[in-house]
């Protein structure tokens, strides 16, 4: 899935390693080995941003360690061809400022 950023409030709340359950700080280094990251909490989830190979990513997870969805930060000029051509037709005179995949 595939979706363009779009700047908006978050309720996120920053939060120490040490407050975040063992099971998600476990299932975060399995999964992305060697990276290392700032936590938030938002909506009850644990976010998970970081770091890795130089693209920004983030990943949610519930507290008993399940991840329910991944980010990857991608460049504009990356973007499909198709989903530039629905931004140029269905929000004219907009532009992207930021492109990232979603993986749920």
């Amino acid at each position: 899935m595939l979706t363009i950023s779009v700047a908006f409030t978050a309720n996120a709340q920053k939060l120490k390693e040490a407050n975040v359950p063992v099971a998600v700080k476990a299932a975060f280094t399995k999964t992305y080995p060697n990276n290392k990251a700032k936590w938030e909490k938002e909506d009850g989830k644990y976010e998970a941003g970081f770091k890795m190979n130089g693209t920004t990513m983030s990943a949610l997870f519930i507290a008993n360690g399940s991840m329910t969805e991944s980010e990857m930060e991608i460049k504009v000029a990356d973007l499909p061809a198709t989903v530039l051509a629905y931004v140029k037709e269905h929000h004219k005179g907009k532009n992207i400022k930021a492109g990232a995949k979603l993986q749920k």
